[in-house]
């Protein structure tokens, strides 16, 4: 990956195909994904929680192993939902700065849509782009507060998950959290309602249900060795 910031003077002249490819992710075991894809996500993806920096993000399983990614099949992806975080490369927002991967097999000197008009101005390709890393950023920002309300209660535990696959493997998935049960029964019912009523619950169901997709990983693991 060579990531530079965009610039109206360097990359004038760069042609932008958009193209599907999945190839950066190659050796990625996981992903990020936001609050308003946990719905989505969960349907294909183990959803669980990463700790950085002690700052909590939702993610989804790719993998059962460090550097792989059992939802990538050749130039295809397995999952019905790919995260947005997948989908924006090759362009990242870092603050106020765009990025792009120079390298990407996007860009092109001769073939696809130029970023900037011959005054400097945004094309409507990267306009487009644009907008959707911006979407990305707010709907973050929301997933963050969403995360910190689950931190202030206590209700993100550190779990080992151990799966076994149909033809008796034992994969063990550790250093992530997920949401306790035990803790949400013991909130008030007052905050229950309210959880519910601004459609949290219906998010962290949607995360515990999502665990049972690592029976499926654990079943594609099997297909490949």
């Amino acid at each position: 990956m060579n990531l530079s910031g965009l610039s109206s003077d360097r990359h004038r002249n760069i042609k932008f195909r958009r193209i599907t490819s999945y190839d950066h992710v190659e050796s990625h075991h996981t992903a990020s994904i936001t609050t308003v894809e946990i719905a989505k996500a969960a349907l294909c993806y183990p959803v669980l929680f990463l700790q950085r920096q002690g700052v909590f993000h939702p993610v989804v399983l790719l993998g059962l192993a460090a550097n792989e990614n059992l939802y990538l099949e050749g130039s295809s992806w397995r999952g019905v939902y790919v995260p947005a975080s997948i989908r924006a490369y090759p362009f990242r927002l870092a603050g106020e700065h765009v990025l792009i991967d120079e390298s990407a097999p996007h860009f092109s000197n001769s073939e696809g849509e130029t970023l900037f008009t011959d005054t400097g101005d945004p094309t409507q390709a990267l306009c487009d782009a644009l907008g959707f890393l911006r979407a990305c950023n707010d709907a973050e920002n929301d997933t963050q507060k969403w995360c910190k309300y689950l931190d202030e209660r206590d209700l993100l535990v550190e779990r080992c998950l151990e799966v076994i696959s149909p033809q008796g493997a034992r994969y063990r998935v550790n250093g992530y959290y997920v949401v306790d049960q035990a803790a949400i029964s013991c909130l008030p019912d007052i905050e229950i309602a309210t959880l519910e009523r601004e459609g949290v619950l219906s998010l962290i169901h949607a995360h515990l249900h999502s665990l049972e997709h690592l029976t499926e990983l654990a079943a594609q693991r099997d297909a490949i060795t």
